[in-house]
């Protein structure tokens, strides 16, 4: 696990995250999730804030994951057709 956590305000729901189920406290292998609730109402817990996932999982956050960087495409002429792409 990282040694610094998010803190509440950092997370917001709907947002992808990687925590740490409880069952995995030990191993800390991460686990990521698109946040639906937050359980945690501290504004900052050490061993992260718990959070509620889309399929019910509950973990503490370690880890805010990046955005994706959005690249831009120039397309010319027709895009591909189910069949070009198998």
């Amino acid at each position: 696990m990282e040694d610094k956590v998010p803190a509440r305000k950092e997370i917001k729901v709907g947002q992808r995250v990687w925590a740490v189920e409880k069952r995995n406290y030990t191993t800390s292998e991460l686990t990521e999730g698109v946040v639906k609730k937050i359980l945690t109402s501290k504004p900052f817990h050490s061993r992260g804030i718990k959070v509620m996932f889309e399929d019910g999982t509950v973990a503490r956050v370690q880890q805010l994951t990046p955005p994706e960087k959005e690249t831009v495409h120039t397309i010319q002429g027709d895009l591909p057709g189910e069949e070009d792409l198998l």
